[in-house]
């Protein structure tokens, strides 16, 4: 894989992912709403959870993952460096959350599946994620679709309607974010 010296996520983030994000933000106290909801509700409580559940890679557990994810880091330029976890797990998965503190979960599911090469391209996709900073936005999603979804069973379906657009807004946004992610 080459190396990316000093890249920054405007390199290769999607203009319609760029453009979807900005609108989100623009709401006004969204920024500091998300990033207060992020840190307090969900990332302090995750980070308690992986360290219980999951196996934190490093040079002594998942040594070959530790040296290919310590190459993609260097080759986008990623500092500091993100926990990375596998996760026993049946599920073939991936995924990155966390701002203040970001991490990627690799579920063992996947690890199965996937060669070396492969492997590295799971690791710079999410690690995109993270370039991108879109943790905080992909955390305050699945909360309003799950508020949504709460809203609407309790309101026999009249809340759905009402948080109906928001919620294809964030799935938008979630389409566009994977683009970028993939670049």
């Amino acid at each position: 894989m080459p190396t990316y010296p000093d890249i920054s996520s405007q390199a290769f983030k999607h203009p319609l992912d760029q453009q979807a994000e900005q609108a989100l933000r623009s709401v006004p106290g969204f920024d500091l709403l998300a990033k207060s909801f992020s840190e307090y509700l969900y990332e302090r409580p995750q980070q308690i959870f992986l360290m219980g559940n999951d196996l934190k890679v490093g040079p002594r557990q998942y040594a070959t993952l530790y040296g290919i994810y310590r190459q993609c880091l260097r080759d986008l330029d990623m500092s500091p460096e993100p926990n990375l976890y596998v996760s026993q797990n049946p599920s073939a998965n991936a995924y990155s959350l966390g701002s203040e503190h970001p991490y990627i979960v690799f579920n063992t599911a996947l690890l199965d599946l996937l060669d070396e090469e492969e492997t590295r391209v799971i690791l710079a996709h999410e690690l995109g994620h993270l370039k991108c900073d879109h943790s905080i936005l992909i955390q305050m999603s699945f909360w309003v679709m799950g508020a949504a979804n709460f809203l609407g069973g309790i309101t026999l379906g009249l809340g759905k309607a009402i948080t109906t657009g928001l919620v294809y807004a964030f799935y938008e946004w979630r389409r566009k974010a994977e683009l970028s992610a993939d670049r």
